[in-house]
């Protein structure tokens, strides 16, 4: 009977261990939340942006609408951890590879800049508990230093 006991409690522990370590899943409609977000734009206001994500195992789509049209971006990115090759503006191509810390997506992207120098900036999406907010953490290279930015977004 003890053994038996034993034996549930290690398969209980084993499938709440799943439940934990699942990806969160960020596909929705969502709605920057300007109070709670830190980014301005090049004129120095907080934009407008609209996001869609649609979200399987082995991808993430991305549709970015904005006030700023430097914002706007479409992208599709496989979440198997290799790097991939994205076309970015100007031309210039970007390589997004994607991790999971936890339940964290880590976004990592090179590319080059107008001098040809390789710049690396990470992105860090998270879902709120109850899922309806998402906060994407930025860090990127500037000639006057690295920039920090933080996107809060609501599910609609």
């Amino acid at each position: 009977m003890l053994r038996r006991i034993s034996l549930c409690l290690v398969v209980v522990l084993a499938l709440s261990c799943l439940v934990v370590t699942a990806a969160p899943n960020f596909s929705g409609k969502w709605v920057l939340n300007k109070d709670q977000s830190e980014v301005r734009t090049r004129d120095g206001e907080k934009p407008d942006v609209t996001m869609t994500v649609e979200q399987t195992a082995e991808a993430l789509n991305v549709k970015q609408e904005s006030s700023s049209q430097f914002m706007n971006r479409e992208y599709n990115l496989k979440l198997n951890g290799q790097p991939q090759e994205i076309a970015g503006r100007g031309g210039r191509n970007s390589t997004y590879t994607p991790t999971w810390e936890n339940e964290v997506l880590v976004i990592t992207r090179v590319r080059e800049n107008q001098q040809g120098e390789k710049m690396t900036s990470t992105e860090k999406w998270q879902l709120s508990a109850d899922g309806k907010t998402l906060t994407i953490a930025s860090k990127t290279p500037t000639p006057d230093g690295e920039r920090e930015s933080k996107m809060v977004f609501q599910k609609q």
